[in-house]
């Protein structure tokens, strides 16, 4: 998408636009003059008058016909110009932006989940239907800790799911909307028993170790749902997660 012109270039084009339809009216209606006038000579005057008008013409109208195609080669040339620039300058930045994703290795900015700042929940087997969403994920965690993404990950540190703030949130909505709402409901596996939201939590990528940031972008852009990217030896879901990576990084990575 092109960006929007700016004060100058919206007065430059609005001053190109008066010159041309200016030049072009003064144009035409010199040529309907001459038009006029041959006609009236051609009515009145003898035929002597009239190849002396004619002549005039033939050497008038060329004349006043390349002046109007000059000017409109040069406007209308300059517009696709000015396009074909800008187009080419969002092409450059596209493929530089790409560029510098694939020179930038991902474990040089992927969080550290073993990390003293990284927050994640680890559920051990069996405790899935113990965790509380109220208490023990929104308010125990993303809350209080100022975070609005939790990976949650077994006891041998391969991710499960990635939980949102917002989800989190709009799910309990929803529950309190309910007639039949309980407490007791809002457990994480309750959550994961809507399709929907398991979908979502279940939506991010993973990429070995050794991979370019750029390959997480392309894992973020091929799901719709993918906001995070882990990192494994292996590259794969099973492995335990050394590193995450989030669309946010890849964002300001992106910038050129």
């Amino acid at each position: 998408m092109t960006e929007p012109l700016n004060d100058n270039d919206r007065a430059d084009a609005e001053t190109r636009n008066k010159l041309s339809f200016v030049i072009i009216k003064r144009v035409l209606l010199m040529i309907a003059v001459l038009v006029a006038i041959s006609l009236i000579v051609a009515v009145t005057g003898g035929k002597d008058r009239f190849d002396y008008v004619k002549d005039i013409l033939s050497i008038i109208l060329p004349l006043l016909a390349t002046w109007i195609g000059t000017v409109l080669a040069f406007y209308y040339s300059r517009v696709n110009i000015e396009s074909a620039a800008k187009q080419t300058h969002e092409l450059i930045n596209k493929l530089t932006s790409e560029q510098k994703l694939s020179g930038i290795d991902a474990r040089d900015v992927m969080i550290n989940m073993a990390g003293p700042g990284t927050e994640k929940l680890v559920i051990h087997e069996g405790t899935i239907d113990h965790v509380n969403l109220l208490t023990d994920i929104l308010n125990g965690i993303l809350i209080k800790k100022d975070k609005n993404r939790l990976p949650i990950v077994d006891e041998r540190g391969v991710v499960l799911f990635i939980i949102h703030r917002s989800a989190i949130e709009q799910f309990i909505v929803d529950a309190q909307n309910n007639k039949n709402f309980s407490r007791e409901q809002l457990t994480l596996s309750a959550i994961l028993e809507d399709g929907h939201w398991k979908i979502i939590f279940q939506s991010f990528a993973t990429i070995r170790v050794d991979d370019k940031l750029y390959e997480a972008k392309k894992a973020i852009d091929n799901n719709k749902y993918c906001d995070d990217v882990f990192v494994t030896e292996d590259g794969t879901p099973g492995t335990p997660a050394r590193g995450w990576i989030t669309n946010v990084i890849v964002g300001q990575h992106s910038v050129v």
